[in-house]
């Protein structure tokens, strides 16, 4: 992958850098099935929510955009790799396969008409002609996710106090730490950026013919070593 990684309009849903709850949103009917998950209730905010360390897969149906209307995405493809790698989990050392998606040529990307005119805020599609990894995924359409979770349930919606937001991330399957983006996306080596054919032989991808919607902090511009990738058939 290049080591250049192009940012774009739409951040991430952020929230403040103290604020480790992550609100669901939960109907009266449905309280005592969520408490029974481990949801908790907030008494000021008047609202349930994730307690840290709980897998929100387990409570995706009330996760607040879990509802493909909802979207407004800035990256979008007819069809889609995901793509599965090894990382050295930061807090038990040990490796764990993360995964992400990526997109081939001829994705589009939301951009303005014209950057250098302030006053033109018209935003068009622009269609890429190279491959992409995104990273910093603040939301997919529904279906894009169920696919992703076929492969791991450890790709979930989780706070990230290092960019003070909150989006999709890999979590360790020995120790379920938080595996964040950046080194993985973004470092030379990185389990999503390898830097000879030989790391690059130990990624695998899978082909769907489905469509891809996403909100993207960052995306690659272009994916190294690509023909050197395990393409594994379903």
């Amino acid at each position: 992958m290049l080591s250049l990684i192009k940012k774009i309009y739409s951040k991430i849903n952020s929230v403040p850098a103290t604020e480790e709850k992550f609100y669901i949103n939960v109907p009266y009917s449905e309280k005592d099935q969520a408490k029974e998950l481990g949801a908790k209730w907030d008494p000021v905010k008047k609202s349930w929510f994730i307690p840290i360390g709980l897998n929100q897969i387990n409570f995706e149906k009330w996760l607040p955009k879990n509802n493909d209307k909802n979207i407004d995405g800035n990256i979008r493809s007819a069809g889609f790799f995901i793509i599965e790698s090894l990382e050295s989990c930061w807090k038990c050392k040990q490796d764990t396969p993360v995964f992400s998606f990526l997109l081939p040529e001829n994705h589009q990307t939301k951009e303005y008409e014209d950057e250098d005119d302030e006053e033109n805020d018209r935003i068009i599609w622009k269609t890429e002609n190279y491959k992409s990894i995104v990273s910093f995924v603040s939301f997919a359409n529904k279906k894009s996710i169920e696919i992703l979770h076929k492969f791991s349930s450890l790709y979930f919606f989780d706070f990230s106090k290092q960019s003070s937001g909150s989006y999709y991330m890999n979590h360790c399957k020995n120790c379920n730490s938080k595996l964040g983006d950046f080194y993985m996306h973004s470092e030379p080596g990185g389990a999503f950026q390898p830097m000879t054919s030989e790391e690059a032989s130990a990624i695998k991808l899978y082909w769907f013919n489905e469509i891809f919607e996403a909100n993207v902090g960052t995306y690659s511009v272009d994916v190294d070593y690509f023909d050197h990738m395990q393409l594994i058939s379903k």
